[in-house]
């Protein structure tokens, strides 16, 4: 298995996971935590619509893949030689933007590295008629292995 499949499963984890915290949340109760686990909320994950994100760039480590909407569908530009993503690219975007507000861990670089955001474990770009739209940065999982760290 090569590297840039390995890098896919990876976001693809992590979207699952995000998933599943939002199917959690719409649970009776509404998934809230109790006690000392209940952290701030903040807003939505991503807000930005994405039908009009026309270029993702996947990076881990010094590897990166781009992709572009053409026509209406995904093409890898680089590396050269990918098969396009099929619909990944936009589930991908659609989970980002879907998803309900996240509890915030701690705010602060200093913490960063604990959760695997110094040095990020992958980033995410996300670019508008050629304006970065966002950049998100992928740490490690949570201790039960239930979630990604993101910011």
């Amino acid at each position: 298995m090569n590297w840039w499949k390995v890098a896919l499963y990876w976001v693809l984890a992590g979207l699952l996971t995000l998933n599943l915290v939002r199917h959690e949340a719409s649970l009776p109760g509404g998934g809230e935590l109790e006690g000392e686990a209940k952290g701030t909320l903040a807003m939505p994950f991503l807000e930005a619509v994405p039908e009009r994100i026309d270029r993702v760039r996947l990076e881990k480590g010094d590897a990166a893949i781009d992709y572009q909407r053409k026509d209406g569908r995904w093409v890898v530009l680089q590396p050269a030689g990918l098969r396009p993503p099929g619909d990944v690219i936009d589930a991908m975007l659609d989970s980002l933007t879907t998803l309900p507000p996240v509890q915030v861990v701690a705010e602060g670089v200093e913490q960063q590295g604990q959760f695997g955001l110094e040095p990020p474990f992958a980033r995410i770009r996300l670019e508008q008629q050629g304006s970065v739209v966002s950049t998100i940065v992928l740490g490690t999982t949570s201790p039960t292995g239930t979630a990604v760290y993101a910011k």
